[in-house]
C-alpha cells in the first residue's frame, strides 16, 4: 500500500511568516498538532504544537510578533506519494518522527500521515503493534505535557 492511500484529509498548510498565533489557531480550528511550514510553494520546515509552546516560551516571545520560522523544525521530512507505508514507518523510527509530509511528483503537498494513521495499515504485525504503543505513548505523553500547565491537573 502507498503512503497516499493513508492521507485521511487535504493537506492543512501554514506560511513561514504567519505569527505563532495564527498557527495555533489553525490548529484549534484543524484538531491537528502538526502543520507544513510553506514559503510560497516551497515547504521550509514543519511546526507542532509542542513546538509553538516550548519555544516560544523559552524565547519568551510575544505571540502577537513572533513567526512560525523562528519556532518551526527545519528541514522537514518528506516522502512522496508512492513510497510504500513500510518505508515511510521505517523512516519515521530511524528519525525518531510521528509525523510525515507527502508529496507528489511536483513537489505539491498532498498531505501528512502521521505513526497512529500507518499503525493500522502496516503489513508486518510487529511493526503495527509498536506504531501503536509509540503513538499511544505520544499522545499520552503530549496530553501530560499540557495538563502539567494546569495546576492539580493529570493524566495518569
Amino acid at each position: 500500500m502507498n503512503i497516499s492511500q493513508v492521507i485521511k484529509r487535504p493537506p492543512v498548510v501554514v506560511n513561514s511568516g504567519s505569527a505563532i498565533w495564527q498557527a495555533a489557531a489553525i490548529m484549534r480550528e484543524q484538531d491537528c498538532d502538526f502543520l507544513p511550514v510553506m514559503n510560497a510553494k516551497e515547504l521550509v520546515g514543519v511546526v507542532t504544537g509542542r513546538d509553538i509552546a516550548a519555544r516560544a516560551t523559552a524565547l519568551r516571545a510575544d505571540v502577537e510578533h513572533i513567526s512560525v520560522a523562528a519556532v518551526m523544525t527545519s528541514p522537514a521530512f518528506a516522502v512522496g506519494e508512492n513510497v510504500g507505508v513500510d518505508e515511510a514507518v521505517v523512516i519515521m523510527r530511524q528519525q525518531n518522527l510521528r509525523h510525515l509530509v507527502v508529496r507528489n511528483e511536483r513537489g505539491d503537498v498532498t498531505g501528512v500521515v502521521s505513526l497512529a494513521d500507518c499503525a493500522g495499515v502496516a503489513t508486518d504485525q510487529a511493526i503495527a503493534k509498536n506504531l501503536q504503543r509509540h503513538a499511544e505513548q505520544s499522545l499520552q505523553g503530549s496530553a501530560n505535557s499540557l495538563l502539567a500547565c494546569v495546576p492539580g491537573m493529570y493524566l495518569g
